[in-house]
């Protein structure tokens, strides 16, 4: 698919379920791949769609997660710098990218990103996890709140 030059349509497949990564979104696809030339470096894909089971098995592990996640109906990506993320830096660089290409939705992970881009959720939001490091929030939070004014 040429929408998506840097990435192979089987990284957004479940982890269960080859194939299902044609599921996504093409919009939301459109969008990572803009963020990708914005970025300028590799990203990698940790999750994308996600089936009815994967979801009942990550409730399971984390009875916290959201109900009808935005991973089943292909609007989301969990993601992170090839290269890994080294600091404050590495993080604002890559919500940049995200927000440029016009993705609205964050949620902070220790060291990967969720975006989506659900037309069915509130817009802007951006969310923590528990193995979110405080500082890094705080950070997130400051970048988060200066787009969402117009201040940067």
């Amino acid at each position: 698919m040429i929408l998506i030059k840097d990435f192979k349509l089987s990284e957004f497949d479940s982890k269960t379920a080859p194939g299902t990564g044609r599921l996504m979104r093409v919009g939301t696809l459109i969008k990572l791949q803009a963020a990708r030339e914005v970025y300028g470096a590799p990203i990698t894909i940790a999750h994308a769609f996600r089936t009815k089971a994967d979801a009942r098995r990550i409730k399971a592990k984390h009875p916290g997660a959201v109900e009808n996640s935005a991973h089943e109906s292909g609007y989301a990506l969990d993601l992170y710098p090839t290269a890994g993320i080294k600091g404050y830096g590495d993080w604002i660089k890559l919500l940049n990218a995200f927000w440029d290409a016009g993705f609205r939705r964050f949620g902070i992970m220790a060291n990967t990103l969720h975006v989506d881009d659900d037309p069915g959720r509130p817009f802007p939001a951006l969310w923590k996890y528990a193995q979110t490091a405080p500082d890094v929030w705080a950070e997130v939070r400051k970048w988060y709140e200066a787009k969402v004014t117009g201040q940067n």
